[in-house]
């Protein structure tokens, strides 16, 4: 099943992003593995507010695709903040920016990102069933 959503480029779309996953992902999957995916859909969406530059050019997308197996995330932005997504190296213990795309890579099985010409970026993310 696949669940795509508009979201304003703005702080409320981290809540609204993590009711969309109740919504979707809620019912086929263990409260844990529910609370990882709130966990990623919130950095992604926190990201792609800060950097993206979406609040100067519209909003982002969220996609969740839910199998019996793993949940898929997705964040599409217009992309025009950032050139690469990556995972910041050589911060001292205890930096409050830069954690969110360390603590995706912790919680998911895989995640990269993807340029779409004239559609801006996408982040995505895939967690497993246990």
């Amino acid at each position: 099943m696949e669940r795509s959503v508009t979201l304003p480029a703005s702080a409320r779309a981290v809540s609204m992003g993590r009711r969309e996953v109740v919504a979707c992902v809620a019912g086929p999957f263990p409260a844990d593995l529910l609370a990882d995916v709130q966990l990623v859909v919130s950095e992604l969406v926190t990201n792609s507010v800060q950097h993206s530059g979406a609040s100067l050019n519209g909003d982002i997308r969220l996609v969740l695709d839910v199998s019996e197996a793993w949940v898929r995330v997705a964040v599409i932005d217009p992309g025009v903040g950032v050139s690469s997504p990556r995972v910041p190296v050589g911060q001292p213990p205890g930096t409050e920016r830069g954690r969110g795309l360390r603590i995706v890579e912790r919680l998911v099985a895989d995640w990269g990102w993807v340029r779409h010409p004239g559609d801006g970026l996408e982040v995505w993310a895939e967690l497993t069933r246990p």
